[in-house]
Order: structure tokens, then sequence, then C-alpha cells
């Protein structure tokens, strides 16, 4: 999805190989272009927000989350389902299922 809303809204996309220390090394470069780094992820492991530190760091997601929370609710009048649906139906949903055997 988050490559989707970059074609929208102009901004730079990059996959890196899996790990916090190549998410680190490749906004550690995007930063020494003279861009700014704002957000990396991996899927289902963790998050790592702005520039402070260059790995995960559940606590600065918290609060983040908190904060998108405070605005969906107080601004837009949605629920986080009801968001989530919106961006959806703006950005594409990607289906992925888990095949247990």
């Amino acid at each position: 999805m988050i490559q989707a809303m970059a074609n929208v809204h102009r901004f730079q996309f990059y996959e890196t190989l899996t790990g916090f220390k190549w998410l680190g090394n490749k906004a550690q470069d995007v930063i020494a272009e003279g861009k700014t780094f704002l957000f990396g992820f991996e899927e289902a492991i963790g998050f790592m927000i702005g520039d402070v530190c260059f790995d995960k760091d559940g606590v600065r997601a918290a609060a983040v989350f908190a904060e998108l929370i405070h605005h969906v609710y107080n601004t837009l009048g949605m629920t986080l389902q009801q968001y989530l649906d919106q961006l959806y139906a703006t950005y594409g949903q990607q289906i992925y299922l888990n095949i247990l055997y």
C-alpha cells in the first residue's frame, strides 16, 4: 500500500533487504542525499520513524500511532476501521495468505 501511496503523493519509496541494519543504512543514504527520511518498516516486525535512531523503536511507533488515533477520531470523526477501509478504497488492498501445513 505504501508504494501505491508514494505513486499518488509523489514521495520516494525504497525496498531493502530484510533487517533494520538495511533500513537504517538506506535511511542514512537518503539523508546524505539531502532528502528527509520519514518512515521505515518491516511488514510484521517493527517500525523506524524519523532520524533519531536508525533501528526499530516501539516507543516512538506507539506515540505516532496514538497521534494517528487522536487525528482519526477527533479531526476526521472516524473509527480506525473506517479510516483503514478508506485507505484500502483509495490505494488498494493487498491480501496476504498464510498457509499452514
